[in-house]
């Protein structure tokens, strides 16, 4: 268990930078259509990286 909840931890990591990267991308958008596309993206990277911390979550109750 505590094999599986290290390579799901360091995929997390992996996603939350991503997370972060597209966060920038908003940021730095030129014009509000960019900045919708990469909202979209952003919201969908979010959904992703809570999925895995919830994966994360319930293997540890199950310890």
């Amino acid at each position: 268990m505590e094999k599986l909840i290290e390579k799901l931890g360091a995929w997390h990591d992996s996603e939350v930078d991503e997370l972060n990267d597209l966060a920038h991308a908003i940021a730095r958008a030129s014009s509000m259509e960019e900045m919708v596309a990469s909202k979209q993206v952003y919201e969908l990277q979010h959904i992703k990286v809570d999925t895995i911390w919830d994966a994360i979550e319930m293997i540890q109750k199950q310890k």
